[in-house]
């Protein structure tokens, strides 16, 4: 697994849900947004496109790009021209068809937790007759589908723990290498890691992968 030093540049979250029930994680990759089955970032909402829009991190800044959907892409109320690179900020709110998202730097860690390992930016979501703040849109956001026996499992870990599962999901695995990332010593490491494993009623490291990769 490829590593990296740090975690994303910034997160993609619903306006008024929290971010632990849903968020998708930036990265250098182009994710796909949309309704077709290999999005990255998955909406069954009739107005989103099967493949909308596309968001990364670049250098040196954050991007999307609208990929000629049929409802179009608005940044701050500004719609985007089609099939053009657009920069992105932290603070930045875009509508994709009659969804309202915000772009932020940071979110609680058992939401970073959940978004890098995709268990929350990958599922899919379902309608609720909410209002949204935008005069367009009249009835109908989107709320997530989120396995909740995961989260409550996960909720459980310690502070401590969360963090080892982070650099895990980074490609560290091992005590002496999550010690350097945490600034602990490998021993508190094998032992914050084996209190993992009895909370997720795993028996190793690449159980703890699967785990945060597929859920339960």
């Amino acid at each position: 697994m490829l590593k990296c030093d740090k975690g994303p540049p910034a997160f993609l979250t619903m306006t008024n849900v929290d971010p632990e029930d849903w968020c998708a994680a930036f990265s250098q990759r182009r994710k796909l947004i949309g309704r077709d089955h290999t999005a990255d970032v998955p909406f069954r909402r009739a107005r989103v496109s099967r493949r909308h829009a596309e968001i990364w991190a670049g250098t040196p800044s954050l991007g999307i790009r609208d990929l000629g959907s049929r409802s179009g892409t608005r940044i701050n109320g500004v719609w985007l021209k089609a099939n053009c690179d657009t920069s992105l900020a932290v603070g930045d709110r875009i509508w994709i068809g009659g969804i309202e998202l915000e772009v932020v730097g940071d979110v609680p860690l058992l939401a970073q937790v959940l978004a890098e390992s995709g268990l929350i930016g990958k599922r899919q979501l379902e309608s609720v007759g909410a209002a949204t703040h935008d005069p367009l849109v009249t009835k109908s956001t989107e709320v997530p589908y989120v396995v909740e026996p995961v989260r409550s499992v996960l909720s459980q870990l310690s502070r401590a723990e969360l963090e080892i599962l982070l650099w895990m999901g980074r490609g560290y695995l091992d005590d002496v290498e999550l010690g350097g990332r945490l600034f602990r010593s490998p021993n508190t490491v094998r032992t914050q890691v084996n209190s993992i494993y009895r909370k997720l009623d795993v028996h190793s490291r690449a159980d703890v992968l699967g785990y945060l990769k597929r859920g339960r």
